[in-house]
């Protein structure tokens, strides 16, 4: 009834929509177009905030003794005797007594006295000597080292690097001008080939491996 109506005003006087237009030419209606659905913006995962590991430092003229655990890097300039536990990097830069249990450790202008266990490399300046057992992955060595080493990867040793004790490596480069005072051998640990030495290194006579270092 109501589209007979809009199509006979259409008729008589031209009125309606553009639909009327097309009731009045004999059309049916055409269907209401559908609305978009609108959908909501999508947001990208949050990301969780990884909180960085405090560090800690004893400065230099700062001295301490007993143990010493951590989770982050521990740097020590001042005097301390005792023990480091981390798992995060050791930076020693002074003279001390005490064995490390780290990730990897620094010295640096360094005079350490007792055994050093770390899962990564240990890196002994030019100036920098150790006294005692050295336990880890990897070993760069520039100063002195008086102790048994065992390092499961590779051992590098630089011109001025003297080491007076036996050394039990994966592998072994050494500089010309390095000396070894001990017995080597090459060995493959779990993972790791067997290889002879890059270069020739400077040896005194032959001795028995020393099972024990004592510090002076």
């Amino acid at each position: 009834m109501r589209d007979e109506m809009k199509r006979t005003m259409f008729e008589l006087f031209g009125v309606g929509s553009e639909d009327d237009k097309v009731l009045a030419a004999g059309g049916k209606k055409p269907a209401a177009k559908p609305e978009p659905v609108k959908t909501a913006p999508v947001q990208a995962p949050v990301q969780p905030v990884v909180k960085a590991k405090a560090a800690s430092y004893l400065a230099a003229g700062t001295s301490l003794e007993g143990t010493l655990r951590s989770d982050g890097d521990v740097e020590i300039a001042g005097a301390f005797k005792g023990e480091v536990i981390t798992s995060g990097t050791v930076t020693l830069r002074s003279v001390i007594q005490s064995n490390i249990t780290a990730g990897s450790l620094n010295l640096i202008g360094c005079t350490l006295t007792g055994d050093v266990k770390v899962t990564g490399t240990v890196t002994v300046s030019e100036d920098s000597q150790v006294t005692g057992n050295i336990n880890a992955k990897e070993l760069l060595c520039a100063g002195k080292v008086n102790g048994d080493l065992e390092i499961t990867g590779g051992t590098t040793l630089e011109e001025k690097a003297q080491i007076s004790g036996g050394l039990v490596t994966g592998t072994l480069a050494v500089v010309k001008g390095a000396v070894i005072r001990g017995g080597v051998e090459i060995k493959a640990f779990s993972g790791t080939a067997k290889q002879e030495p890059k270069q020739e290194h400077k040896q005194e006579p032959k001795q028995e491996p020393k099972q024990e270092h004592k510090a002076n």
